[in-house]
């Protein structure tokens, strides 16, 4: 296996959480300050010559010219679980998620609605056009149609979550349901993710990671050549950018 250079950039909180996520990948990863191959980013700034960014505020995309995938709180777990490398997105006729806000202001909607987006691509395989987004509280109400077939889409943002999981996805079609749930407090806990079809109940098998040291396993597989199911690059920046259309708009 393959050693590759990182170099961690940002606010110290930031770099000590992702300092110990490489800390338990010696074998993938080396921390330098010069030449590296990948580059944890504080802004939108691209180190040169890294070829992966990972970017440690998902509302800072880094600019194009290489490959980019956000250090996110929830979506890693699920793009890194087995079932999501054999997905066939089902023909589904609703799509209902819940999720915590866990950042104040408009920085905290943009975040949690941007983790829904990014859950919905891979559980639905589309993209997802925002029609009606509402401020509640601390949190929001928000609606949208997948871009190639008809289908309910309710997203919520919650600004506590005492009881109940922190990020929750449930999809139903006709002979389909899938159910997501994410706790609260245990990052490192493994998604309970549920198929219900006409053969039964199933469940995968769980990763005991948490979503930190699952993005920098992308970012290995990346720079390896190998597949690697992930979210970041076009599909990160456009769900970003119509997450900030509606938010701005409401």
């Amino acid at each position: 296996m393959k050693r590759y250079r990182v170099r961690l950039d940002g606010a110290s909180e930031t770099t000590v959480r992702h300092r110990a996520a490489l800390a338990s990948l010696p074998e993938h990863f080396e921390i330098v300050e010069n030449g590296p191959d990948a580059v944890l980013a504080s802004g939108t700034a691209v180190e040169a010559g890294a070829a992966v960014v990972v970017a440690a505020d998902p509302l800072a995309i880094a600019k194009p010219g290489t490959v980019a995938l956000p250090a996110m709180q929830f979506a890693p777990r699920l793009f890194a679980e087995p079932f999501a490398k054999s997905l066939k997105p089902a023909s589904c006729l609703l799509y209902d998620s819940l999720v915590r806000v866990d950042r104040s202001g408009t920085d905290g909607l943009r975040a949690a609605l941007l983790e829904q987006l990014a859950a919905l691509r891979l559980i639905a395989g589309e993209t997802i056009r925002l029609t009606r987004f509402v401020r509640v509280g601390g949190g929001y109400l928000a609606e949208g149609a997948l871009s190639g077939r008809s289908a309910m889409v309710a997203l919520t943002g919650v600004a506590s979550t005492s009881s109940g999981p922190a990020f929750a996805l449930r999809a139903a079609g006709l002979d389909r349901r899938v159910e997501i749930e994410i706790d609260e407090e245990a990052t490192a806990r493994p998604a309970r993710i549920s198929t219900f079809d006409i053969d039964g109940a199933s469940q995968p098998p769980l990763i005991h990671q948490n979503s930190d040291r699952l993005t920098w396993v992308a970012a290995h597989a990346i720079l390896s050549g190998e597949p690697a199911v992930f979210y970041g690059g076009d599909a990160w920046r456009n769900d970003l950018a119509e997450v900030s259309r509606v938010v701005a708009q409401s």
